[in-house]
């Protein structure tokens, strides 16, 4: 490769690391605005895009049920975080929403951390 193609393949991969994380943030600053706290249950860990593992949940807004998965932290494909019950942010406008379970995910909505979590705690370490 020569020296113009590396800068030229550099700049490209900035420029993708700044538009993903402009895309979490318009994200977030819209389940903030027009979010709404429902319960989701998670149902299981599927790839997600780039090969992660993201855990899938599934919740009810107006009788309509809805499926979504989000990408996790430190406790990507533990079978302890399956089929339970997690508060979710939902904006109904645009079909976003976020699972809420770390202490850092109820924060950027300025949530409290509820007790009833308290056991995801060690997982997080």
């Amino acid at each position: 490769m020569t020296m113009k193609s590396n800068k030229l393949s550099l700049l490209i991969v900035i420029i993708l690391f700044v538009a993903v994380i402009l895309i979490i943030k318009v994200r977030e600053i819209n389940l903030n605005k027009h979010g709404i706290l429902l319960n989701a249950k998670t149902t299981e860990w599927v790839t997600g895009s780039k090969m992660s593992m993201d855990l899938r949940y599934e919740f009810y807004y107006n009788g309509k049920k809805i499926i979504d998965n989000n990408a996790t932290g430190n406790f990507r494909g533990n079978r302890n975080f399956e089929d339970k019950y997690f508060p979710v942010m939902y904006d109904s406008e645009l079909g976003m929403s976020q699972l809420l379970i770390t202490p850092a995910d109820f924060e950027k909505y300025n949530i409290p951390f509820p007790d009833s979590l308290k056991w995801v705690l060690p997982y997080l370490k």
